[in-house]
């Protein structure tokens, strides 16, 4: 897709962002996506202007695929770590495939085996059972795929934070390259500590440091099709505590916004500060913009 026929699809900019790798901002409750995608997705708790991490970055991710033309049933996408998500449900009625790969073993509530056999159980709405396929799968391993199996990959949670270190993460980029067609796309978010020299490694998660962000685009086939811009985070302070606080022994970085009741329960310790996630758009061999 060439940068004519992306500034033809994201037509006004009111609509979208012109930058798709950035941090979360307050503005971005103002895109008309939003509150149509949450409705759709029926999310939960859905407040404009209240931030959640979980809400946003699927929002993001939808709005980044319409108005780069992934939403058509041409496309195949495998969603990494997707769960029982609404978003594969969603997907389904618009992509000719989605594949949600996960461990699937009883370990999370949201890792069910029951959904390999019955995908109904966990259906939020009616969906294109033809389309969607959940396949147990540990990204840390060679994916079962054959090359160029895929038109796009999304990995957003952070499934990718939890993979193990970096040269883990390397290694799970590449085989997701190695699956997605040429010049096709990864939709992924990544936690990042804006503060931090070097990159941190808690007990279950790898956080970037800018430095070890752009060493990864260098290691990687996948390249952001427009620059990262890390500047003037809105949501760094009491909206995304519990993507900057890890218990001892477990990270809590997908659970959105913790309740101030609740983090007094808890021996939280601060070991970075802040941790942000951006939304990153990247096409494998081709920076498209």
């Amino acid at each position: 897709m060439t940068m004519d026929e992306i500034q033809e699809v994201s037509g006004n900019e009111r609509v979208f962002p012109a930058c798709y790798n950035r941090l979360p901002r307050k503005a971005d409750w103002e895109i008309s996506n939003f509150k149509m995608y949450a409705d759709e997705l029926r999310l939960r708790n859905f407040t404009p202007g209240v931030f959640n991490r979980s809400h946003w970055e699927k929002l993001m991710t939808l709005t980044c695929m319409e108005h780069l033309g992934f939403l058509n049933n041409k496309n195949t996408v495998i969603n990494i770590g997707g769960g029982i998500d609404a978003i594969n449900y969603y997907l389904s009625k618009y992509l000719k495939k989605i594949v949600s790969a996960d461990l699937y073993d009883d370990s999370w509530p949201t890792c069910p085996s029951s959904v390999l056999e019955n995908p109904d159980l966990y259906a939020p709405f009616e969906y294109n059972r033809n389309s969607l396929k959940f396949e147990r799968i540990d990204s840390k391993n060679k994916l079962p795929f054959n090359d160029d199996t895929f038109s796009a990959a999304i990995a957003i949670g952070p499934s990718l934070n939890f993979i193990g270190y970096y040269e883990d993460i390397v290694y799970a980029i590449k085989e997701f390259s190695r699956t997605v067609e040429n010049h096709g796309i990864l939709f992924m978010d990544l936690d990042l500590s804006l503060t931090s020299v070097r990159a941190v490694k808690s007990d279950s998660e790898y956080f970037f440091s800018p430095d070890s962000l752009q060493k990864l685009f260098i290691e990687t086939p996948f390249k952001p099709i427009c620059k990262i811009d890390l500047s003037n985070p809105d949501f760094q302070q009491e909206e995304t505590r519990a993507d900057r606080w890890l218990p001892p022994k477990r990270a809590w970085n997908s659970i959105g916004v913790i309740p101030s009741r609740i983090m007094r329960n808890f021996p939280f310790i601060r070991i970075v500060r802040p941790t942000i996630f951006p939304v990153l758009v990247v096409s494998k061999n081709e920076k498209l913009i």
